[in-house]
């Protein structure tokens, strides 16, 4: 017959912020003899893996729910345990520290590798291509002033890139400059004399996803329409684009 005894470790209910499977995670740390040290910042992890972030920094990082500060110390300390690895492939272990001071869990380093190399694979095969000044004053009407020219840059290097990364603050156009990067692709592939690309839209929800759809349809009218906001039309979008909406 068999006995067992729980005793309760009252460092794993000394953090507030900590939920159940955080606390989990540092007993089990502890269970497996990984240092008290080691367990509490697993549990942090586990804490920012919850709230969506791939890693916990443990140096020069912004403190949240009262998570302390580690020192160098501390992550010498932890680099000498056998449940913690640098992510090399040649030690597998519960948990990454690397080299700037990001603590993971083993999975979330994984899958960010895996990311990373997918992207840099994506960056190389990708050959710029040039675009005439015309096609662009067709998608801009003619305009060079300050707040198109961004909008401008980004639709000249969209060609020939397998991977291209679009940011900006609300307002910035973003939408309307992705519809005009999408239709310099098409456009490109009508000088070629190639087939049509198809074209793929994703976003985090469906509800997110039938807003884009809806933003870029608005935005083709607008285009067509090219009104300025006084009502009066500007340079209009040459006819051999309009079979490209």
């Amino acid at each position: 017959m068999s006995a067992y005894a729980f005793r309760r470790d009252p460092h794993a209910f000394s953090v507030e912020a900590w939920r159940p499977l955080d606390r989990a995670l540092f007993r089990w740390v502890r269970a497996h003899g990984g240092s008290e040290r080691l367990a509490e910042i697993a549990a942090w992890t586990s804490l920012a893996d919850g709230n969506g972030d791939t890693a916990l920094p443990l140096r020069d990082a912004a403190q949240r729910d009262g998570m302390p500060q580690w020192s160098d110390d501390d992550l010498a300390g932890l680099r000498g345990q056998a449940m913690v690895s640098d992510g090399n492939d040649s030690h597998v272990a519960p948990f990454v520290l690397d080299a700037d001071g990001r603590f993971y869990l083993w999975r979330n380093h994984r899958h960010e590798v895996a990311v990373a190399a997918a992207i840099r694979s994506l960056r190389a095969d990708g050959d710029a291509m040039a675009i005439a000044e015309g096609d662009l004053d067709a998608l801009f009407h003619g305009r060079h002033d300050l707040a198109i020219e961004p909008q401008r840059e980004a639709v000249r290097r969209v060609a020939g890139r397998r991977l291209f990364v679009l940011t900006g603050g609300p307002g910035t156009g973003k939408t309307t400059t992705v519809l005009r990067m999408l239709l310099m692709l098409q456009r490109q592939q009508q000088l070629r004399g190639a087939a049509p690309l198809a074209i793929r839209l994703a976003a985090p929800t469906g509800k997110a996803a039938q807003r884009l759809v809806q933003a870029l349809q608005r935005g083709k009218q607008n285009l067509l329409a090219a009104f300025d906001p006084h009502g009066q039309p500007q340079a209009p979008l040459p006819a051999d684009w309009h079979g490209l909406l």
